[in-house]
């Protein structure tokens, strides 16, 4: 016999969004690399929840103002669609605190970004994953791959040079796969630990505000 108190429990046990697990290691770790690569992945995410929390915050406002004579089907529906939105808040909110801790600790490790600084650290960044996508090419294929030439063959010589120099001798295709495996950034995330709680009271008015609501 279904009981409904079980199945209840079983809904609140799910996560169909990101655990921390996979926001620390697959999400800002992997799609990050250096510390500026980080930052910017856990702000680009940042970003996307706080949009979806403003819209979702609205939506709620709409639908706690429904009134009127309604059926008992419409008010079943009704809860049917309170219940799923607060799930999703609940959710997109835990997701945005974890993205918001990473990115203020890497901030502070960052400082002031110029726009010259920006443009520094976006060349790093990318250099970092071409370095690593060649990396990656020798231990998986014992030879870098085309693509991957192709995006070296972009930069001016001066600047591709150190990854080439690594691919054009078994010594440096040694040191490359070597530093692949030791590599970690100049600060790190904090990966699987308890990170710095955001206040809950008055965020829905502070990302509401952001958004000019």
């Amino acid at each position: 016999m279904i009981d409904a108190k079980a199945l209840q429990g079983f809904f609140a046990d799910y996560r169909p969004f990101h655990s921390a697990h996979q926001i620390d290691h697959y999400i800002v770790a992997r799609s990050g690399g250096t510390s500026y690569g980080m930052y910017k992945q856990s702000v680009r995410e940042l970003r996307s929840r706080w949009q979806s929390l403003c819209t979702q915050y609205i939506e709620r406002e709409e639908l706690s103002r429904k009134t009127g004579h309604a059926s008992d089907l419409e008010r079943a529906r009704h809860a049917i669609q309170v219940e799923a939105l607060e799930a999703q808040i609940r959710d997109t909110e835990r997701e945005f605190r974890r993205f918001y801790a990473h990115a203020e600790k890497l901030k502070r490790h960052l400082g002031d970004l110029t726009e010259e600084r920006i443009e520094a650290l976006e060349a790093e960044h990318w250099m970092h994953k071409l370095k690593q996508q060649a990396a990656i090419d020798m231990l998986t294929s014992g030879r870098v791959q085309r693509d991957t030439i192709e995006l070296l063959m972009a930069l001016d010589p001066a600047a591709r040079a150190p990854i080439m120099d690594l691919l054009s001798t078994p010594t440096g295709h040694v040191e490359l796969t070597t530093w692949l495996r030791a590599y970690k950034p100049e600060v790190d995330i904090d990966r699987g630990g308890a990170l710095p709680a955001i206040e809950e009271g008055g965020l829905r008015d502070a990302l509401l505000a952001l958004g000019g609501g």
